[in-house]
């Protein structure tokens, strides 16, 4: 279901629920607010979204009390939240969807209500737009298993994986102890985190979906970008050096690739492999942009990080092969 056919619907259903025609409330004589003219509460209001019931009457009509109960748009509170503690649901989208709508949410509704939310609250107000600008400069890590197993195939060395490693993680551990004092977020910001508990088998379908998503996102931008440094070394019929250059730095797998090729000592080899690692090629920047493209987060912060990590493990690298080769 589209989202903007989603967000007018429940904005038609809550206009029409919602209202309630200004001669009730003189002809059942309630007060608008929470306060009478002298002062004294307000006992009872005019509304078709909630319902207070403390009483019932028996066979010969006197009020007898009861337990009170507390009904959303007529469903009891007490069964909703039954079934939604026994299904293990968060339930906070459900009710808020019924509270607007006058109905509780399908799946196919409530998944597009949920996506909705979540685009506009930063991972549920876990994080503010502050703090998600701030972790873009230190959060590029490249997975250990592809610098320890990949890098030394693509490369022809197995001495320099560990120390590309060791260069990769401290530039970024570094560069996050230097920044930690800057875009500082008051407290009072930020919400506390609680754990999310949902549906086992509705987590599993999003998160493959999500996978899915991911993955043909990322091949179809590494292929583009393949296709972009294959057309601009043969258009300008570039040497070597130019094709390492141009290679490196828009895919980067591609750049360690032909820099393999070459015969250079191994300490030449750390110190460019470093660099190309920390700075992660424009197919990577663009997959960031694509994530961030549903949010007003800005990008800028992640290039900046990416230049001052290259910096980094330039000069770790280098210190790295004064001592090791």
């Amino acid at each position: 279901m589209k989202k903007e056919y989603l967000l007018y619907k429940l904005y038609d259903h809550s206009k029409k629920r919602v209202h309630i025609n200004n001669e009730l409330f003189e002809k059942y004589n309630v007060k608008r607010g929470l306060r009478n003219k002298d002062g004294t509460g307000v006992l009872v209001g005019l509304t078709n979204i909630g319902d207070v019931v403390g009483y019932k009457k028996n066979e010969n009509g006197e009020v007898c009390p009861i337990d009170g109960k507390l009904f959303y748009r007529g469903y009891d509170l007490e069964d909703i939240t039954k079934d939604i503690l026994q299904s293990k649901r968060f339930g906070y989208e459900e009710i808020c969807y019924l509270l607007l709508s006058g109905k509780l949410p399908d799946m196919e509704r409530l998944k597009s209500f949920n996506e909705i939310i979540k685009e506009n609250m930063y991972l549920d107000k876990k994080i503010t737009k502050e703090e998600g600008e701030h972790l873009l400069y230190f959060t590029h890590f490249s997975n250990p298993m592809f610098i320890l197993g990949t890098i030394p195939l693509i490369l022809n060395s197995n001495k320099i994986s560990k120390y590309i490693l060791i260069s990769h993680y401290l530039a970024n551990i570094i560069l996050g102890i230097c920044l930690r004092k800057y875009n500082r977020v008051n407290d009072s910001n930020t919400s506390n985190y609680k754990e999310d508990k949902h549906n086992f088998g509705l987590v599993l379908t999003t998160s493959i979906r999500k996978s899915l998503d991911s993955v043909l996102s990322i091949l179809g931008t590494l292929t583009i970008f393949l296709i972009i440094s294959t057309l601009l070394i043969n258009f300008f019929n570039l040497d070597n050096t130019s094709s390492l250059l141009i290679k490196s730095i828009l895919e980067l797998t591609s750049g360690l690739k032909e820099l393999g090729s070459y015969n250079l000592l191994d300490k030449y080899l750390l110190i460019i492999s470093s660099c190309i690692l920390s700075f992660g090629g424009l197919s990577v920047h663009m997959q960031v942009i694509n994530e961030l493209v549903d949010t007003d987060i800005s990008y800028k912060n992640y290039f900046i990080g990416r230049i001052l990590q290259v910096v980094l493990s330039l000069g770790i690298s280098y210190l790295i092969s004064l001592f090791a080769f």
